[in-house]
Parts: C-alpha cells; structure tokens; sequence
C-alpha cells in the first residue's frame, strides 16, 4: 500500500517505520531538508530518535507533491493546531478517494472540533475516508519495536479494517473499530500524575465510554484498554475455520478461501493454526491473482515466523508475486528488480530447498529482462549516434547480465559503436570475444567483416574491460 506520512516527529517516524515494516511503500513529509536527507540516506531520525535504524525503503521528501502522488492513504502527523492551515495546503494534492489518518490527539482551539472533524472540513471528504488512531503508545518504545498494540477507528468498517491489517508488524498489533468519537476523546485525556488524577482520567473515560457504548454497541470499558470483548468473538474454533478455507481451495475459491485463513489470524492470534492460516492465505491471495495481498502476507509470515520450515515458501511467494507482474521490456523494470532480489534471497538462504530450483529459472528470466531493457536504451543512443550513451549501456550488458541472450549483440554492437569512434583497439578486442564465444553468430559474421573492410583482424587486448568482464564467466 503506498503511503505518505506528513510529519517527521517522534510519533510520525515510529508509525512510518511501523508501515515499513509492515510491507508498505511509505514515503515521509518535512520541513526540514537536513532532517529529510538523514532519514532517507542514513535511515534514522537523528532528532527524535537517535540511534534507532529506519526501514532502508523509508525515504523522506521536502516536498508535499512528491510525498502525496499516488498515496492511497496519508497519515497525519503534524501538530494538532498546524492541521488545518497544513491540510489547506495538501488538499489539493491528495488523490482521489485517498484515506486520512489522524495520529494527533487533542481538539482545535477556537473550534473545539475533534481533529478528524478538521480533517473532513478542510480536505473536503466524506467522513468514511477519514480514520484516527490513539492508544497507549509511546513512540520510543515503539521506535524500539518493543511489543504494542492500540485502536484504529472509521466509521467504515472496511476501511478500519483494512487499515489495521496494513498496520500489522510481529511488535505492533492494532484493533480497529467504527466508533471514531469514543477513540479520539479517549485519547485527547492527558496523561496525569498522582492517584487521584488517573481515578479522576478513570471516571472520565467512563462518563464518556458507557453512554456511548449504550448507543453503539462500543466494546465494555475494560475492554478499552484490553482490546476486542472475548464475548464478540467468533464461536468457531480454529481448526473447524482452517478446514473450510482448505475446503474453498479445492473449489478455486481462492477470494473467499483468503479471507477465511485471514479471520483465523485475527480471531485466533499467535497460535499454531494461525502460523498455517497465514501461510495458506498468502497462497490463496497469491492464486486470486491478488499480488499485492500476496506480498504483504507472506512478508508478515517471514517476520513472525522466520526460522519456520514454510519461510523459504513465503520469500518464494512473494518473489513470485513480483513475478507476475513483471511488465513488457520497454516499460520500468523496478518490480523485475524487486523480484530478481527476492528470488535471489530463497537461494541464498535456501540452496537446497525445492523453491531455490523455481526460484533459479525465475532469476534468470528477470536477469534476461533487465538485460533487455538496457538493450532497449543502447539502441535508442545508437541510432542517434550517440554513442558514448550507447558504449555506456552494452557494458552493463556484458559486465552484469553475461549469462543471458543479450551478450552477443551486445559484444557485436560495441565493435559498431568503437569503430564509429575509431577506437580501433576496444573494437578488436569485442570482434575477438565474440568470435571466441560465438564463432557461428550472425553477430559475429557482420562483426568480423566490419572489422575486416577497415583492413584489421580481430585481436583480443586482455587488459581491456571487455576481456575481463567475459573472463569471469568463462574462465
């Protein structure tokens, strides 16, 4: 899920390394260059929390616009009275049918409006698309990923629950619910010191939470602080929901099947049957087509479960999964890179597992299609003659991609390119690795007799970059 997070203070930073972890692509907004340039080239917030590494995917900008395009949801995390003069500036930039999430406890002075009513005013959405999240988090300890948990509340329960998923690492857990006004006037009670404070906070809560709870059907008050009513729980047991998701797989009904694996990890938390339903759920999403679910599961499995037997089929299913979605050749590469390092992960660590044999025919298709993109742009400065831009493109060909089919054009075109420039030298050297590696290629034929119409031969020059990158493989 692609996300922005507006605000680079402690709350903000931890919630974004929480994303981040969580599998999403999570982009940061700040003020500060300096501070902005820390967290995406040092991954840490040397200000707030010091010492704590960031997600290595975790980038920060200066800029809203960069933060804000294509953000499914955007998390805000600015100081609560800036929100309104922040959001007049963002609103246009959000995308359509973009969720807003509020971190920020407290109401707006002047207005008494609660934040998520601020942000449904200014931003000019429907208060469905507008979620809040308060609990009893400090953002160091969580920043430490020292175990936590806390409420995520939207009116649509889709969304909230979606949200919570998303949100999801091995030391984060959040319940969600639909009751928003309960969660954030909860949250906006201060902590205090002293018994008598927190039995007056205490009665507060309470004074607040049973009307409401009366209305709504809100959780019991203990449950505030405890999470979801044991009571409100499905009455299935574990094992009898597995087997009906088992059962909806041998009927194709992957969608449905997904989901039912999923309501064990939710119902059924941290037990064995919720080890295997969320293996078989990735699965399941993964044969629905559904790539993105795929990737997040078995993400969420590999963090839970690393050193569990499945884990090599979970880094497979989410290589897998970038896969399949590998586009032509001569649009961006960035999910054939994604793939290729994931797949390459199951047999580093997996030689000998029954993935790494998929995982290898897998990599060396991505290796082909990466090859053939810089084919692809070689070609472009080629034909303009541009060949220093050219020369550029086949050399990370043949230095980076020797094994796939790309090389010996690649090898032929560096004697076009090298001849155009008269570096006679460099051009002899390519004819000759190419006549030794390919010696009946058509690409060597043309080769040699562009070679040979200038009166030369071909002749290696071992000290060449091209003899050395050819060495490597061929020994």
């Amino acid at each position: 899920m692609r996300t922005a997070v507006m605000g680079t203070g402690s709350w903000g930073t931890a919630y974004a390394m929480i994303l981040a972890d969580a599998g999403n692509e999570v982009v940061m907004w700040g003020r500060d260059p300096q501070l902005c340039d820390a967290i995406s080239t040092t991954h840490e917030n040397p200000r707030y929390h010091p010492g704590i590494p960031l997600p290595a995917t975790l980038y920060a900008s200066t800029d809203p616009a960069v933060a804000l395009a294509g953000a499914e949801v955007v998390i805000l995390a600015v100081p609560a009275q800036s929100l309104r003069a922040n959001l007049a500036e963002w609103a246009p930039l959000l995308e359509p049918g973009s969720v807003l999430v509020s971190l920020m406890k407290g109401v707006e002075q002047g207005t008494t409006r609660r934040m998520s009513e601020v942000a449904t005013e200014v931003a000019g959405v429907d208060a469905s698309r507008v979620a809040v999240v308060s609990g009893p988090n400090l953002a160091r300890e969580i920043a430490e990923r020292q175990p936590a948990a806390t409420t995520i509340a939207c009116p649509d329960p889709g969304t909230a629950e979606a949200l919570a998923e998303a949100s999801t690492t091995a030391y984060f857990r959040p319940y969600w619910t639909t009751d928003v006004v309960g969660t954030e006037i909860g949250g906006s009670v201060k902590p205090a010191r002293g018994v008598g404070a927190r039995a007056i906070i205490l009665a507060a809560v309470m004074a607040i939470s049973l009307p409401l709870g009366a209305c709504s059907g809100m959780p019991s008050f203990g449950n505030l602080f405890a999470g979801p009513d044991p009571s409100s729980l499905p009455d299935e047991p574990a094992e009898k929901l597995y087997n009906e998701g088992i059962a909806l797989q041998n009927r194709r009904d992957w969608r449905r099947a997904a989901l039912k694996f999923m309501e064990i990890d939710r119902t059924h938390p941290y037990t064995e049957w919720a080890k295997r339903a969320l293996i078989m759920a990735a699965y399941s999403y993964y044969e629905s087509q559904d790539y993105e679910e795929t990737i997040n599961q078995a993400r969420r499995y590999i963090q839970l479960h690393p050193g569990s037997n499945d884990a090599a089929y979970a880094q497979y299913l989410m290589g897998a999964a970038q896969y399949d979605q590998i586009p032509d050749v001569q649009r961006d590469q960035a999910r054939t890179e994604r793939a290729l390092v994931i797949l390459e992960e199951v047999t580093r660590k997996w030689p000998q597992s029954e993935y790494a044999t998929a995982a290898r025919r897998k990599i060396e298709v991505a290796r082909d299609q990466l090859a053939g993109r810089e084919m692809n742009v070689a070609r472009y400065y080629l034909d303009r003659r541009q060949y220093a831009g050219a020369i550029n493109r086949y050399r990370t060909v043949i230095s980076q991609f020797q094994t796939t089919r790309h090389v010996e054009e690649a090898l032929a075109r560096l004697v076009e390119c090298y001849m155009a420039l008269g570096i006679v030298n460099e051009a002899q050297t390519a004819a000759a690795v190419l006549g030794h590696n390919f010696p009946d290629s058509q690409w060597y034929k043309d080769s040699y007799a562009l070679i040979q119409g200038q009166g030369l031969t071909p002749r290696e020059d071992t000290g060449s970059w091209i003899s050395r990158a050819m060495r490597r493989i061929t020994g």
